[in-house]
């Protein structure tokens, strides 16, 4: 099963098998994509990475870093879950405070994120 990151007049903006795919592109599509649909809602994503690039990651916990990573892998919960050995709701939580500590609201956003700090 493909991701898709999507525009909501339905233009895909991305499309791969992984969400590390996605942000990647998405990264090399930048200068492109901001002439095409210049909303500030994309140009928010471009900012809020910019202003959380020093200290954002910085605050993750070492669990949160690990499932981050995972997250820019590809992976599901469930897939997290299973390689760390915890349950998805942990996950879940895990995913709620990385998103709150790096003031993104969806997993695509974080792995952006961590993408461009590795």
């Amino acid at each position: 099963m493909g991701i898709k990151v999507m525009w909501e007049e339905g233009h895909v903006l991305a499309e791969a098998g992984s969400w590390k795919e996605c942000a990647e592109m998405l990264l090399a599509l930048q200068g492109e994509l901001e002439k095409r649909f210049p909303v500030p809602r994309i140009l928010i994503l471009e900012t809020t990475a910019e202003d959380m690039a020093g200290d954002g990651l910085e605050a993750l916990t070492g669990r949160e870093k690990e499932i981050l990573a995972r997250v820019t892998e590809g992976m599901s919960n469930k897939e997290i879950a299973s390689v760390l050995h915890i349950s998805e709701r942990t996950v879940k939580n895990h995913l709620s405070n990385i998103f709150r500590k790096l003031n993104v609201s969806d997993r695509t956003q974080a792995a952006i994120l961590a993408l461009r700090n590795v």
